[in-house]
């Protein structure tokens, strides 16, 4: 037991005797500025805290029985100890497996609560397969060896500077932020993918050895270096558990906090050199290094929701141990009072001001964790195929999300005989009954579309085939007049096909002009005239698509939108927009329908349309029509989510936006034919449709993605 305080760890039949390996060291003060000290137990690491009368019962553990003990406590401190004391801490010492096991019926009972505490194989692959660790290394040695390398960033210098090049470094990026935010659509490329995580293992590893390099300076041992796989994604972690043999409380917090610092150093570093670097794979660097330590720091490790940094430096701020279990404790507390009004005491006797503390810290971790699962739900169902995504989906929603939720109501069902009818609960069933008459009754009468206010006159040009610019004479905002040309593309592989229909055409005219002087080649007539046919018909085709290549003017209007990449010279992909022109007067209506709204509305139901322009007002409508079949590309970009819009889509090779869901194409016109506008704007358009229920649109829409996924 060196470091800890000695013990006599003999002990009467009626209390078992501590192991000989645990000791006991001074910790820092409580939250209400009593002495604490920590049991340390270092076959496994851990460390319990334990308060003043816990410390008065350990040091008198051997000395004689519960009542002995009780009474020595009463007589020498200022504790009124009761026997019930003394064995409440053997339970948890005996639970904690603290205590030295004697004779068959020991071993019998530390084997009977091995195996009551083990998981099925099942059990542990269900709540493992997304986190589990690997050690790898004792970095002991290598700390020694490098910390006085390292030393001067603990220098009282670093603060300000770090802090000026922090200030430059967004100052930089905020010159240059329209650089800055395009750069990240590189993050969706597979060098990009492989950047990304290359510079997460980096800013992984600055983080941990922030940890390591602290602990070493306030003298903890760094049990170890490894590997953890979340979402079976592998991040480095430091085992620095012993800073809690720590007594300042502050030295513990600053190794907590040593890893956000030291990635938000790293973060700021890049950021810095990113605005001076021209542009290249350093440069592509610097950006993943900045962004990938900015967010992983201020969005996961500074969240106290999950046991990360930011849950233990909150943990230590606020001086409660255990943080995560005493919230739960209270929040379930608060919950079953707030609903049923038991009456029950507190699980602990805390102020008025540190309950709700932990009240309010209890529902934003179940809230945080909902939203987390649910992702890690949706992250494991597209990263598998089809089958196993929904079997995993349904695994971690029912594990941990709906397990929770049943074992909270199975405790409310073992409290049901208190239950009575009191102001809370007459509350309660009033809100349920609301619920339930909101999601059950069909209340819904309109559906809400994303859609467009177009100029009467509008048309949009792609290109019909993959071509070259030849010819490109506006921009953005002239004014044409009908029949001026707009553009004019070249198809090398067009002109090619074209040239072979014409020379096929050629010969079998030929073919049947000789047919009249040679016997043999008169029986082959009506063959030749049939392929000549054939032939004519796919020059004409191969003409057809030559003419689409050039967009002339179909009325007088003004140059709405030009393609970026619309230059002489520069190839365009099939189906991809060209341009757009707009009338000068009139307004039309343009829209999509999510699966299953179509077969709630009708031809001439009316709609209203709010624009995302605020100074604009809304206009009201009718529905003209709805396509029958689902729109297999997404004809108008602006509604697109790539684009600002609330429809996902992707972009394909071609250029060519599909939509992720399944959509129908509407069409609708203001009531006004007065209304007149000179661009196009986009908004939702709120239209008449048949009722119907949360719960049936819920249901219909998991049967359609159920359909869909498993390919029925």
């Amino acid at each position: 037991m060196a470091g800890g305080i000695a013990m006599d760890l003999s002990a009467p039949a009626q209390l078992p005797s501590l192991r000989e390996d645990i000791s006991l060291h001074p910790g820092p003060s409580s939250r209400d500025g009593s002495p604490a000290w920590i049991l340390h137990d270092p076959g496994r690491n851990r460390f319990f805290q334990i308060d003043p009368l816990g410390f008065e019962i350990l040091s008198r553990w051997g000395s004689g029985e519960p009542e002995a003990i009780a009474a020595s406590i009463t007589d020498e401190t200022m504790f009124d100890a009761e026997p019930s004391d003394i064995e409440e801490m053997g339970r948890f010492l005996s639970m904690h497996e603290l205590v030295q096991v004697r004779g068959e019926a020991g071993r019998s009972k530390l084997k009977a609560a091995t195996l009551k505490g083990r998981w099925s194989k099942l059990k542990w692959l269900f709540h493992n397969y997304l986190y589990f660790r690997l050690h790898l290394f004792s970095p002991e040695r290598f700390l020694a060896r490098t910390y006085p390398f390292v030393s001067w960033l603990y220098s009282s210098w670093m603060v300000p500077l770090m802090g000026a090049i922090a200030l430059m470094g967004i100052w930089l990026a905020s010159r240059q932020w329209e650089a800055f935010t395009h750069s990240l659509n590189y993050f969706f490329s597979f060098p990009g993918f492989i950047l990304f995580g290359l510079a997460l293992f980096i800013s992984k590893a600055v983080h941990e050895l922030g940890h390591s390099y602290t602990a070493y300076r306030y003298g903890c041992r760094v049990g170890s270096i490894g590997v953890v796989f979340i979402v079976l994604t592998p991040m480095l972690y430091t085992d620095a558990s012993e800073a809690w043999l720590l007594t300042s409380r502050k030295r513990r917090m600053a190794i907590g906090a040593a890893g956000i610092v030291a990635e938000l150093g790293l973060a700021v570093l890049a950021t810095f050199f990113w605005g001076f670097l021209p542009d290249g794979a350093l440069r592509s660097a610097a950006l993943m290094l900045a962004t990938t330590s900015w967010v992983h720091t201020l969005f996961i490790n500074l969240m106290p929701y999950m046991r990360f940094d930011g849950y233990y430096l909150f943990s230590d701020w606020v001086g409660i141990p255990n943080l995560f279990d005493k919230s739960f404790a209270m929040g379930r507390w608060w919950l079953r009072e707030t609903l049923f009004g038991f009456g029950d005491p507190p699980p602990e006797e805390w102020d008025r001001r540190t309950e709700w503390l932990l009240i309010v810290f209890a529902v934003g971790v179940w809230v945080y964790r909902l939203i987390l699962f649910l992702g890690i739900a949706l992250l494991v169902y597209h990263f598998v195929f089809k089958l196993l995504g929904i079997l995993l989906f349904c695994v971690e929603i029912g594990w941990f999300v709906l397990l929770p939720v049943l074992k909270e109501l199975k405790a409310w069902w073992a409290l049901r005989e208190r239950m009575q009818w009191n102001f809370r609960t007459k509350v309660v069933a009033a809100v349920l009954a609301a619920f339930l008459a909101g999601t059950a009754l069909p209340l819904s009468f309109s559906v809400h579309a994303p859609a467009l206010l177009l100029p009467g006159e509008h048309s949009v040009f792609y290109a019909p085939e993959n071509a070259i610019v030849d010819t490109f004479s506006v921009r953005r905002g002239d004014r044409v007049r009908k029949g001026d040309l707009l553009v004019r593309l070249r198809s090398p592989e067009l002109e090619f096909r074209t040239g072979q229909a014409e020379r096929q055409v050629q010969m079998m005219r030929w073919e049947i002009a000789a047919s009249s002087a040679d016997e043999q080649l008169y029986s082959k007539r009506l063959v030749a005239y049939r392929a000549l046919e054939t032939a004519e018909k796919e020059l004409a085709g191969y003409r057809k698509l030559e003419r689409e290549l050039v967009a002339i003017a179909p009325f007088s209007g003004r140059v709405e939108r030009v393609a970026l990449d619309l230059l002489p010279g520069q190839w365009v992909g099939a189906d991809s927009p060209l341009l757009s022109l707009v009338g000068m007067g009139g307004a039309v209506g343009e829209g999509y329908l999510f699966e299953g709204d179509e077969e709630r509305i009708k031809a001439g139901a009316s709609c209203i349309f709010y624009p995302e322009n605020p100074d604009m007002r809304p206009v009201r409508g009718r529905i003209r029509e709805i396509e029958g079949l689902g729109a297999a590309v997404l004809a108008r970009p602006e509604l697109a989510s790539l684009y600002g819009g609330s429809i996902p889509a992707r972009i394909m090779r071609s250029g060519a936006l599909v939509p992720e869901q399944a959509l129908y194409r509407m069409f609708w016109q203001p009531d006004s034919k007065s209304l007149q506008t000179k661009g196009q704007f986009r908004g939702t358009l709120v239209v008449e449709a048949s009722p119907e229920s949360f719960l049936w649109r819920l249901w219909r829409t998991a049967v359609g993605v159920v359909i869909r996924e498993t390919g029925f």
